[in-house]
């Protein structure tokens, strides 16, 4: 589940500040061999929740397929290449699906705290120009299955809708029963 909290600073205008719209999903590793490949699948279901009027919103519940896949490497398979692919296809009114494709570049340490490089390509299915961000993020295992973290994506070329997005999180892990 994702609820994000969004900080607006549009230049002119009063800062607007609250929930945009919340997602819920579910993600389920199709492979999962930890020391050669991982591969996940899943989707997201995004509600009209956030207030369009104030940019906090997209004012049209969405449906978010997603892969995403990991390559573990060097000493200990402590580094980790991932890649991933999600689609946004709104459910309502005439707007084109979105793409992200993005490449990501982590490290966890032995405490586990994970320092994370992330390239962001994000473009409409209908054509028109690329945005491309970069997001330096970290996360910390404090617990067996919980993690918090935090990530600033920062737009680089193509247009963009923001300066930058900061992003805080607890994730919980869950073990499928065997």
């Amino acid at each position: 589940m994702h609820a994000p909290v969004h900080r607006l600073m549009p230049e002119g205008l009063p800062a607007e500040t609250g929930i945009g719209d919340v997602s819920v999903g579910a993600k389920l590793a199709a492979i999962d061999d930890r020391r050669r490949f991982i591969l996940a699948v899943g989707a997201d279901v995004e509600l009209a929740t956030g207030d369009e009027t104030r940019g906090l919103g997209e004012d049209h519940a969405a449906v978010a397929p997603f892969v995403l896949a990991w390559w573990p490497f060097g000493a200990e398979r402590r580094w980790l290449l991932q890649g991933g692919g999600h689609l946004d296809v709104p459910l309502e009114g005439e707007e084109d699906p979105h793409a992200e494709v993005s490449a990501v570049l982590s490290w966890t340490s032995p405490l586990g705290v994970t320092p994370i490089v992330e390239i962001i390509a994000e473009f409409s299915t209908g054509g028109g120009p690329v945005s491309w961000a970069l997001a330096p993020e970290f996360r910390w295992e404090f617990a067996e299955a919980w993690e918090v973290g935090a990530a600033v994506r920062i737009p680089v070329d193509g247009p963009r809708e923001e300066d930058y997005r900061l992003a805080l999180g607890l994730i919980r892990h869950f073990a499928l029963p065997q």
